[in-house]
């Protein structure tokens, strides 16, 4: 059986990602990448994702063996030429990636607002429990329905481009 074709994903020193699209869901067939790559030497570690066929490999040796023995043991057929027509191939050395923060800056901000919408309320309770009702509880309180009113995602127009 000839090997299936593996486009080549990413690659830095010791490291290779692969995918092997027709085999898109094929847990058995990444099983048996796992199993019978792992048992190359000079390959420390092979990490699969059978949702995504893709296929990470962490090596010790040289892209071409590992690509030789892929094909060798019938896996999959990898090519190495790294020509501009594979642009989104990365080769620089390893660094550590920058921290990216998930917070959703809009989410972020309208918990913000609605944190000191809530805080203006309850002083302004506070004050009317108090008995001070005309100008400090009146005024917290509006202050609160105003910053309520004017969070960033009730604001019309276009949303913020990051």
């Amino acid at each position: 059986m000839k090997p299936d074709d593996a486009q080549l994903s990413h690659v830095l020193p010791g490291r290779l990602r692969v995918k092997i699209p027709t085999r898109r869901h094929d847990v058995a067939y990444f099983e048996d990448v796992i199993r019978r790559l792992s048992q190359c030497e000079g390959v420390d570690e092979v990490i699969v994702n059978s949702l995504t066929a893709s296929v990470l490999i962490i090596h010790s040796i040289s892209d071409d063996a590992v690509a030789a023995y892929a094909s060798e043991q019938g896996l999959f057929r990898l090519r190495l030429d790294l020509t501009a027509s594979n642009s989104r191939i990365v080769a620089r050395p390893a660094s550590p990636a920058p921290r990216l923060s998930t917070v959703d800056p809009i989410s972020a901000s309208d918990r913000r607002a609605g944190v000191l919408s809530a805080s203006l309320a309850s002083l302004g309770i506070l004050q009317t429990l108090r008995s001070q009702v005309m100008v400090p509880a009146i005024s917290l309180l509006w202050y609160a329905y105003d910053t309520w009113k004017s969070r960033p995602s009730t604001r019309p127009g276009p949303p913020p481009t990051p």
